[in-house]
């Protein structure tokens, strides 16, 4: 503590004996060396203030004064630091506080009052507010904060939480005070009255500092940024050594020497201060938490501070800082010191060792100066002429004390303090107490005084005491009071205490950095036990999870036995109905039938005999037997040929031949038999002996009873059903598994939360030991209170034995971190349950839990909790009888509740509509009568939940329905009153009533059985809002279904009151229900680990199931692949089975190997990853003369999923060969074991729509890599993290680390684009800084560092990819560097014009190359760099992103349409389109260019085409920019002219427009792209998506994607499609008018046919299903190699 205007001690060391131990209000001359401290700078920081507060500047400290009297520095607002001089005779005012006595007295005794400083470490000074008293913020007085918002080390953390404790002991002590001197006031003593007054101001001031403290700590844990760290260490040196001059000054017993060497050490430092200039740093440098600055409020105004004497005189304090000052002053610092961060490097390194030097050596000095002083005798008492000097001394000063030894106690020695009680406010009669604060009050001592012999003799009005007192060894600050221990009533030194100067004593911060240290050693091992015993409880975990699952495995064997023999007795029952009894039984009817040979028995080998002259069969001699089973059970008929017998068969079986016919058949009879039924036919089944009409019966002798009958099906339904029984035991016991972990991993998170703040050793209490538990008040409510005490009990406070009231003592000086106390836990305990509150009493503050307290598990305990009886009440519950959710959360809450180990039962309406199937054993179990009417009581059980239901004979509930008929409040009234009688008559006693939302609200207020207690919960308050808030005031505890939906019905009237009640708990999900990883309704089971894969297969069968357009694309894709490859080879069977062989036809006639004499097939299987290969197999001719198919046979593995077949002229590997080009055959398997792996692509590109696109390279990255993505391949794309990127359209960006490359530090960044893992590479050197992604000039440097950058971070983060695709001369690079995992490359040409020497050199690395269309493919073939390698060069057709190009769901449509409503669609565009370009609204054609204004795309021919229009009576559209200026001046100039010619018939939109540009493509008649060349071109394609004609030159893939009506009906067919659209081959206009003049005339002659192609071209496929098969095919041969 301080006086008002003192000055605490600086830091690091730094001692100044002060010498005044008076109350004076002004600052005394200093006549000492002794006192030559380093004014300390003062932050007043007006935010932390209540509005209204002013500044404050900073307070004189001993030997320097503030500013002189009348000045102030500029802009700032001053405050006094002293009162105006006084007489300096000792006197009382009027209010009986003594007068300051005058300046310029010199004090003897060590001790800080008002006029002077403390000696602690690290403590700020102090100013007045204008009655005196100081405001401070933080620490007992004062608080630090740092100069630069940074990452806090432990030891500031450390120093804040220790001024808060500090500021919250101080406040409990204030406030403890001021009781004590109410209770004096009582007297109705003067001097209690003052005192009275006084330590109210004194505890208002430190609750207000309290407050401050705690929210300082507060703030300091949410700073963030970094500051340098040499830049601090300069500045905390600088501090340090600028504290040490001082220091030794004072102890120096040569102070020219001392002299000499601070001016060695300044010397230094100015070295230090040039090179910290150097380096950019902060003027504010010095504000860090080693040099304290004090928050404070300031008054409006307050009188100047007195000049002092000129032989004190000292450098002036300089100016305040405001707060918005300070921070714009620490960004500005903050963004210099990263700029400048890798120039200052080496400077700060040079800077820091000599630091260190001047350091180390000014040290050293000062700890041997203070270990010499401190190492002498012990300190000798006082004589009695010394105490009588020393104490007139102080009376003349008018100061009530001093002490001894004078300059200063040390540390681990003795004090002695005088006290004289006449200058006190203290009464004359009662016992005096010295009540010391060590370390800023972190603990308190008391002392008790005895009356000064050696003063016994003192002049009247002086009546001397004193103590005397060891010092322990760790103090830096030792600050008291003077205590009436009969009254209670304290001289405070007026609410500023008194300190006593220490020497030799550790620093408060080093005192701090040992805690610091101590502290974090102490919370690395608290986290090293929590985690080994979270390790030993997951073990647990898994036993049990083990255990589940076996038991799951039992239950469902037992579950499933149960049903197959349930079902296999009811086949029997009904295979041996009573019917079977009746029938007319015979083994043998002389001259017509018999079961000769042996009887007919069971499991037997019989024959039957018949005479078929016996009957209608009396024409033949030979027969068909049908046969059945017991009655014909089966339905089917088994047939047997009967053949004759000769003589001697019928003599052996002794049938009589004569007058006879005989034929036989034989028959295996079942062992399930029990009656053979049959009837005889002849061989044409035109005649039949069916025994007139009752068929023939015969019984079968030890047929099976009906149990062995039972057992037989069951083993047979058992055998059938293995399989599918298997996987369903082993979901099953996976579900059981993940419920465990699912709940453990739940309980781990909550006692994860819970231990930052609780937790107990050991970390699981047992049963019958004592426990110590640990409670880190700063994390809860009870944060800053002083004071924490917990109180408890056991077993949900259900036991017997209760915790009193235990106050929590701190775990580690200094009262930080946890608090500790010592618990007995009885032997018959399961749970402990704990509150705290800041006091013993019931009054306290309190940390419960929000009401639901503590609860710590306790293991072994020989007691259990009780499990409650809980009740729903509800008209809902899910599957049987649900509306909305409200059944779902019924169901799922009491099942979860239920396997908590509680009871639970459900109460619902019998509806009419219930789907009863799934109640298991329905049924009645008595009734009531109640409201008139009888109530059925039925019972049942619902996903394993005891279930009852309530019919009322008055019909409330037979309505077919749950909801709607306009009185269900009042069935539902009914239906809850009935409930409250149900519990009553039947006397069910639950402890917990659960009502669901206004229908079951009733319930709450009605007669509870058990004096319940009602939980209601409130699904939706939008309805039935007066019978919830009746709810509401009645029952216990309510909750809604998300905490974010209980803050938002907070407010409303019938919740506000009721708000203490109210919790928001989230609803769950059923995760045994909802799990992908056992869903049997899926086509492949999925993890996180393969969601991809997974959920691309659940696609695929969704797209399947519901017919939606791209399944139906892919599958038209892949049947016109097979219909042109069937044309010369296919398979029996058409499609092969794993396990079986297949034969596979083949006719060279139509392949490359044409007239070959010897046709060869080899093979594999799985794209060639299986063992198993099929050598050489010659193949045979299927038919005779060898024409036509050549075949062979091939046997199929079980575990096949693809066959892989190339053909040869013979068996040799130099043979001239069918490989498909290099791609082989590939042929699907079904039903195999096996899979074809995966692929894992990386793409590197430089382009990715719609992220940072240019031209059309970013669509093919995106729409390539999303279409081999669904094909269920994993893909990756890496591109450059441009500053221009659309980072909204980026999903879930983050940073993800980091490596250093090329000389900089490369960012890796992740995030999702389009459903796609994208990484993003950010090199800190600027490159992708450049607000652009081309045209800087150095595109070159950039994108090569890009490619060397992404080689890189796939090395050193481990990526395996099987294909890196690189995109043109800008990734082509990544071809030639180091490829991980032995990646293939496959290298796409976008565009040739540019880079060609790179791409000439990927081509000459990559395995395979593609250009974006088979046309471009063949006009760059004869380039220098593609022909060498021609061989590895393949042309595939871009596709389009048909989910973003659809016009039937196209949101920047007017009116969605699809191919039978083209017309209807495109006429609202066209007025849409119209309107915003202010055209005229009248039925001409409409052509529009959607394109890049560059010279590749034609703009001559564009330019003709405009005007050509116009001629033709058409309206023109243009949509796109020139990045020429000269380019684009042409185009300006254009549309002024056509607007002149055609005011309302051309629109030209100069911009980059997405939404603009769909409507375009969708209001267009004719779309044109007339380029000089195009590789590929998406924009016709786009174009025909949208219905609209394309008139294009024939170049590149235009010439592969639009088909000319008139000229290329045959090529149209040979890529399976018709001719759509009109095109040219000229560069010249005549050929641009040719095509387009055409069009324009069929527009105008044909509407009809017209819109019929409109139509047919919106139906063809220009998605990325073909080209992403042909792709995969090139990934798999660059994997073959």
């Amino acid at each position: 503590m301080k006086g008002p205007t003192g000055r605490f001690q600086a830091v690091q060391g730094q001692r100044a004996c002060l010498h005044s131990v008076g109350r004076p209000c002004q600052v005394p001359a200093v006549s000492s060396q002794r006192s030559r401290s380093r004014p300390l700078h003062v932050l007043a920081v007006s935010q932390v203030d209540k509005p209204g507060s002013s500044g404050s500047s900073s307070s004189s400290s001993s030997g320097a004064s503030g500013p002189k009297s009348g000045s102030s520095p500029p802009n700032v607002s001053t405050k006094a630091t002293a009162a105006p001089s006084a007489p300096s005779t000792s006197s009382r005012d009027a209010a009986g506080s003594p007068t300051p006595p005058a300046p310029g007295s010199n004090p003897p005794g060590p001790i800080s009052t008002a006029g002077q400083a403390g000696a602690g470490a690290g403590v700020p000074s102090s100013s007045l507010t204008a009655s005196g008293a100081p405001r401070q913020f933080g620490g007992p007085r004062a608080a630090t904060l740092p100069a630069k918002p940074s990452m806090l080390s432990e030891k500031s953390r450390v120093q804040a939480v220790a001024a808060k404790i500090s500021a919250a002991r101080e406040l409990a002590r204030r406030l403890a005070e001021e009781k004590q001197a109410a209770v004096a006031a009582a007297k109705a003593d003067a001097d209690s009255d003052r005192l009275k007054r006084s330590t109210e101001e004194a505890a208002a001031q430190a609750a207000a500092q309290a407050a401050r403290a705690d929210m300082l700590a507060r703030q300091l844990k949410r700073v963030e940024g970094a500051r340098s760290s040499s830049a601090g260490s300069l500045s905390r040196l600088r501090r340090e050594n600028d504290a040490l001059k001082n220091l030794l000054l004072e102890l120096a017993a040569d102070r020219q020497a001392a002299q000499s060497r601070l001016a060695e050490l300044q010397e230094r430092m100015a070295e230090l201060a040039s090179t910290s200039s150097l380096m950019g740093e902060d003027p504010l440098a010095s504000l860090v938490f080693d040099a304290p600055v004090v928050v404070e409020e300031l008054p409006a105004a307050a009188p100047a501070v007195p000049e002092a004497p000129a032989a004190a005189a000292a450098p002036q304090a300089p100016p305040l800082v405001s707060v918005e000052d300070m921070e714009q002053s620490k960004m500005a610092a903050a963004a210099a010191a990263v700029q400048a961060e890798a120039d200052r490097a080496e400077a700060v390194a040079v800077a820091e060792t000599k630091a260190a030097e001047a350091a180390a050596e000014a040290i050293a000095d000062a700890v041997a100066a203070m270990q010499d002083k401190a190492a002498g005798k012990a300190v000798a008492a006082p004589t009695s002429a010394q105490l009588a000097k020393y104490a007139a001394d102080a009376a003349a000063r008018g100061e009530p004390l001093f002490s001894w030894p004078p300059e200063g106690v040390g540390v681990g020695g003795t004090a002695r303090v005088y006290y004289n009680r006449c200058m006190g406010p203290l009464p004359s009669n009662g016992r005096l107490q010295l009540k010391a604060g060590l370390n800023k009050w972190e603990s308190i001592v008391l002392f008790d005084m005895q009356r000064c012999s050696m003063l016994a003799n003192a002049p009247p009005g002086q009546e001397w005491y004193e103590a005397e007192f060891e010092l322990p060894a760790e103090l830096f600050k030792f600050d008291f009071v003077i205590m009436d221990q009969q009254t209670g009533g304290v001289d405070n030194n007026r609410a500023r205490d008194f300190s006593l100067t220490l020497i030799g004593g550790p620093t408060e911060q080093q005192l701090m950095e040992q805690r610091a240290a101590e502290y974090a050693a102490a919370e690395a091992h608290r986290r090293a036990l929590l985690a080994a015993a979270e390790v030993a409880l997951w073990e647990k975990v898994q036993l049990m999870a083990a255990e589940a699952a076996a038991e799951a495995r039992i239950a469902f064997k037992e579950r499933r036995t149960k049903e197959l023999m349930a079902a296999a007795t009811k086949a029997v029952q009904q295979r041996r109905r009573p019917a079977l009894a009746t029938l007319e039984t015979a083994n043998a009817v002389p001259g017509v039938y018999g079961w000769v040979g042996s009887p007919l028995k069971a499991g037997a080998r019989c024959i039957l005999a018949y005479n078929c002259r016996s009957g209608p069969l009396a024409f033949t001699n030979s027969a068909k037997l049908h046969l059945g089973y017991d009655g014909w059970y089966n339905k089917e008929k088994q047939t047997y040929d009967m053949n004759p017998l000769d003589k001697a068969e019928c003599e052996k079986y002794g049938l009589k031949a004569s007058e006879a016919s005989w034929c036989a058949a034989v028959v295996d009879i079942p062992a399930s038999a029990a009656v053979v039924d049959f009837v005889i036919s002849d061989r044409d089944g035109r005649m039949w002996d069916n025994n007139a009409n009752k068929d023939f019966h015969s019984s079968v002798e030890a047929a099976a009873t009906d149990s062995s009958m039972v057992e037989m099906v069951f083993q047979a339904m058992k055998r059938e059903a293995a399989e599918t029984d298997s996987a369903a035991e082993d979901r099953a016991a996976s579900r059981a598994m993940r419920r465990v972990e699912s709940k453990a991993h739940v309980l781990k998170r909550r006692r994860e939360n819970q231990q930052e703040f609780l937790y107990t050793l050991p970390v699981t209490p047992k049963a019958g030991q004592p426990l110590e538990l640990f409670y880190n008040p700063d994390l809860t409510p009870l944060r800053g209170r002083p004071e924490i005490y917990v109180r408890g009990g056991f077993n949900r406070w259900r036991h017997g034995q209760r915790i009193p009231p235990i106050k929590m003592e701190s775990s580690m000086p200094g009262g930080i971190g946890f608090l500790k106390a010592t618990i007995d836990v009885p032997e018959d305990a399961a749970v402990l349950d704990v509150v705290f509150a800041d006091s013993a009493d019931s009054q306290s503050f309190h940390d419960d839990n929000g009401g639901l307290d503590y609860h710590i598990p306790i293991e072994g305990g020989r007691g259990v909790v009780p499990g409650l009886k809980v009740v729903h009440v509800a008209v809902e519950m899910a599957p049987i009888a649900k509306v909305g959710g409200m059944g779902d959360v019924v169901t799922a809450l009491a099942r979860a509740v239920q396997e908590e180990g509680h009871t639970v039962e459900v109460v619902v309406p019998k509806y009419d509509i219930i789907s009863y199937h799934q109640v298991e054993g329905l049924y009645q179990d008595g009734g009531f009568n109640h409201g008139g009417t009888f109530v059925r009581v039925w019972r049942g059980t619902v996903e394993g939940l005891a279930t009852t239901f309530l019919e009322p004979e008055n019909g409330h509930f037979w309505r077919q329905c749950i909801y709607g008929r306009g009185d269900d409040h009042v069935r539902f009234a009914f239906f809850c009153s009935a409930a409250n009688e149900y519990m009553r008559v039947r006397n069910v006693q639950p402890d917990i009533l659960h009502c669901h939302d206004w229908q079951s609200a009733p319930v709450s207020w009605g007669e509870r059985p058990n004096n319940a207690k009602v939980a209601f919960t409130i699904h939706n308050l939008n309805y039935g809002a007066d019978l919830v808030g009746r709810a509401m005031a009645t029952c216990e505890v309510a909750t809604t279904v998300s905490p974010t939906y209980a803050r938002e019905i907070s407010g409303h009237p019938v919740i506000a009151p009721h708000l203490t009640k109210m919790f928001g708990i989230r609803n769950g999900i059923d995760q045994e229900l909802w799990d992908p990883s056992i869903d049997e309704h899926l086509p492949l089971n999925y993890g996180p680990e393969d969601v991809v894969q997974g959920k691309a297969a659940a696609k695929r069968e969704l797209r399947r199931r519901g017919n939606l357009a791209d399944v139906e694309s892919k599958a038209h894709v892949l049947k016109r692949r097979r219909e042109n490859q069937q044309e010369f080879l296919y398979t029996l069977p058409v499609t092969p089975k794993a396990g079986q062989p297949l034969e596979l036809f083949y006719n060279p006639d139509l392949t490359p190997l044409r007239g070959r004499p010897e046709i060869y097939v080899r093979g594999g299987f799985n794209r060639w990853r299986h063992g198993q290969r099929i050598p050489p197999i010659k193949m045979e001719s299927s038919m005779p003369g060898g024409i036509g198919f050549l075949k062979a046979t091939i046997d199929v593995p079980e575990d096949a999923a693809v066959l892989d077949v190339v053909f040869a002229d013979s068996a040799d590997s130099q043979s001239f060969h069918d490989d498909n080009g290099g791609l082989d055959y590939h042929i699907p398997i079904e039903g195999g074991r096996g899979v074809v792996p995966g692929l894992k692509v990386v793409h590197v590109a430089v382009e990715m729509a719609p992220i940072a696109k240019v031209g059309g390279m970013g669509d093919v990255v995106t729409a390539l890599a999303r279409a081999v993505q669904e094909e269920g391949h994993t893909v990756e794309v890496v591109v450059p993290k441009y500053d221009i990127i659309s980072y909204h359209q980026v999903e879930g960006l983050y940073q993800d680390g980091g490596f250093n490359h090329g000389g900089t530090f490369v960012r890796v960044w992740r995030g999702t684009v389009e459903g796609l893992a994208t990484t993003f590479l950010e090199p800190e050197n600027g490159h992708f800084w450049r607000q652009c992604i081309y045209g800087r000039g150095d595109d070159h440097v950039r994108f090569a560092f890009f490619c060397s950058a992404a080689n890189e971070y796939m090395r050193v983060r481990n990526v395996q990819p099987d294909i890196l695709h690189c995109h043109d001369w800008q990734s082509a690079p990544v071809s030639w560097g180091e490829r991980p995992n032995n990646a293939k490359v496959a290298f796409t040409i976008h565009n040739l014009n540019y880079g060609a020497d790179l791409v000439g050199r990927a081509m000459a690395t990559c395995e395979v190359a593609t250009t974006v269309s088979p046309t471009y493919a063949r006009e760059i073939s004869g380039h220098p760099v593609i022909a060498p390698h021609l061989t590895k060069m393949f042309g595939i057709r871009n596709g389009i992103d048909q989910e973003l190009w659809d016009p039937s769901i196209d949101e920047h449509l007017p009116l969605n349409y699809g191919p039978e409503d083209v017309v209807q669609g495109k006429a609202a565009a066209k007025r849409e389109l119209r309107r915003r370009g202010n055209l005229a609204d009248v039925d001409v054609p409409l052509v529009s260019v959607v394109t890049r204004l560059v010279h590749q795309k034609g703009i001559h021919l564009i330019k003709h085409a405009a005007w050509r229009t116009l001629e033709r009576g058409g309206q023109f559209v243009l949509l796109g920019s020139a990045p020429d200026p000269r380019v684009q001046g042409e185009f300006n100039a254009l549309r002024d002219s056509l607007m002149r010619a055609y005011p309302d018939r051309a629109a030209l939109f100069f911009s980059y427009d997405e939404p603009l540009s769909h409507l375009i493509y969708a209001a267009s008649d004719m779309f044109l792209v007339p380029s000089m060349f195009e590789p590929c071109g998406l924009t016709q394609m786009i174009a025909m998506r949208y219905g609209t004609i394309t008139v294009v030159r024939k170049t590149g893939g235009l010439a592969d994607t639009v088909f000319d009506l008139d000229h290329d009906e045959e090529r149209a067919l040979d890529a399976g499609l018709h001719p759509n659209g009109f095109s040219f081959e000229g560069t010249d206009t005549a050929g641009m008018d040719y095509a387009l003049n055409r069009a324009l005339g069929m527009f105008y002659s044909d509407r009809q046919s017209w819109n019929e192609l409109a139509s047919a071209v919106m139906q063809q496929d220009w998605s990325w299903d073909s080209p992403a098969l042909d792709y995969l095919e090139l990934y798999y041969k660059a994997l073959k190699g």
